[in-house]
């Protein structure tokens, strides 16, 4: 995965790195883990909470990365309840996609010591990767919450 953030030059192939990397599986893993999985095991099993579990679980297996597990069904179990509580493929979908824009970001101004990582075949956690997703994750919820609130006030007078 490192060699595909970091192995490109130029915008063009910075803009289809981000299309591949970012957009297609926000939209596509989203249509496919939340909307069709989640909602399946939600209708066959008629508990929630652990079709949300499971629909994380599969998420997380289906990427192939053994160190990542955890986090990534974490991760997925963060959309799958997000999905759960607006009713909106739209939010898991926008957080899917600042989860792999920022990381593809984050990649690029970090290029060098990725590759120097990358070459040493050591795994390499800088926690500013971590605290920048946090951050973008908390703007995200901040910005909807807000967004969600705007609505509500606007449906009370009528608008």
């Amino acid at each position: 995965m490192t060699d595909i953030l970091v192995h490109y030059s130029g915008l063009p192939n910075f803009l289809l790195v981000f299309v591949v990397i970012s957009i297609i599986p926000a939209i596509g893993e989203e249509l496919v883990f939340r909307g069709i999985v989640q909602n399946e095991l939600i209708r066959i099993w008629n508990k929630k909470h652990f079709a949300i579990w499971v629909t994380g679980f599969v998420f997380s297996f289906i990427h192939f990365q053994f160190f990542g597990f955890i986090p990534r069904m974490l991760l997925g179990v963060l959309f799958g309840y997000c999905y759960l509580w607006t009713n909106s493929l739209w939010v898991p979908i926008a957080m899917h996609f600042i989860n792999n824009a920022l990381t593809l970001i984050v990649a690029a101004f970090f290029k060098e010591s990725l590759l120097n990582a990358s070459q040493q075949e050591n795994t390499l956690f800088d926690i500013r990767f971590f605290i920048a997703y946090i951050v973008a994750q908390v703007v995200f919820l901040i910005l909807y919450h807000t967004f969600i609130r705007q609505q509500q006030v606007k449906a009370s007078y009528g608008q």
